[in-house]
C-alpha cells in the first residue's frame, strides 16, 4: 500500500500540476497584465501556507486556468451496488464518466465560457457559482486528497516565475491533447527573459 500510494504521489500529484502551470504560463502570455499583477503580488509577504494560500490573483489565475484546462479533464467511477442520482438510475459496476471539461465550459454555468476571466473566482463570484460546475479536483467525499498541496506548490512556482521573469509565446495556438490528463499536444515553445528589476 505505501509503495502505490507513493506511485500516485509521484504520478498524480507531478503530471496534473505539471499540466496546470503550463497551461496557466501559456495564458499569462497572452494576458500579462497578469502575470504583472502576480509579480506584484508575491513581492515580499508571507510565505507560511496562510500567507500563500491569501495570494488572491495568483490563486484567481489558477483557478480560471484549470477551468478551461482542467489536468483532470474526466473521472471515472465503477460503482459497487445499484445507485444511482437525480432520477437516473444505474446498476452495479455500470462504468461512469463524468465530463469535467464539459461542464468547465458549460455556457448556462459559465457565461463566455471560452474567455480567461479570473475574475470569476474572485470570493463574491464564488459566491455565485452553482455547487458542481468546478471540478478541478473532483467533489465530494472523493475530493483529490492532494488539493490544498497542489495549490500551494503552483502558487509558490508562479510566484517565483512571475518575479525572476517575463514570459512571451512562441506557440501561438496550443492545440489541447486530451489523454490520461489534459496536455498541449507537442512542445509549448515561449521565450524566457530573466528580469533583473
Amino acid at each position: 500500500q505505501v509503495l502505490d500510494e507513493s506511485l500516485i504521489l509521484f504520478v498524480a500529484g507531478h503530471e496534473t500540476s505539471a499540466n496546470a502551470l503550463t497551461w496557466t504560463l501559456y495564458l499569462l502570455t497572452q494576458h500579462p497584465h497578469y502575470l504583472e499583477a502576480i509579480r506584484n503580488e508575491h513581492r515580499g509577504g508571507d510565505l507560511s501556507f496562510t500567507g500563500l494560500m491569501q495570494r488572491t490573483m495568483t490563486r484567481q489565475v489558477i483557478e480560471e486556468s484549470m477551468r478551461l484546462y482542467p489536468p483532470a479533464w474526466i473521472i471515472d467511477r465503477l460503482p459497487n451496488e445499484d445507485d444511482g442520482v437525480l432520477g437516473f438510475s444505474y446498476p452495479k459496476d455500470t462504468f461512469l464518466i463524468q465530463f469535467i471539461y464539459g461542464v468547465h465550459h458549460d455556457p448556462e454555468l459559465w457565461p463566455d465560457p471560452s474567455r480567461f476571466d479570473p475574475e470569476r473566482f474572485s470570493e463574491t463570484a464564488k459566491r455565485t457559482h452553482v455547487p458542481y460546475s468546478y471540478l478541478p479536483f473532483g467533489g465530494g467525499p472523493r475530493l483529490c486528497i492532494g488539493n490544498q498541496f497542489a495549490m500551494l506548490e503552483m502558487i509558490l512556482v508562479l510566484g517565483y516565475i512571475a518575479r525572476h521573469f517575463d514570459l512571451r509565446s512562441i506557440t501561438m495556438r496550443p492545440e489541447i491533447q486530451p489523454m490520461v490528463t489534459l496536455r498541449p499536444r507537442g512542445a509549448l515553445w515561449m521565450k524566457v527573459t530573466p528580469k533583473y528589476a
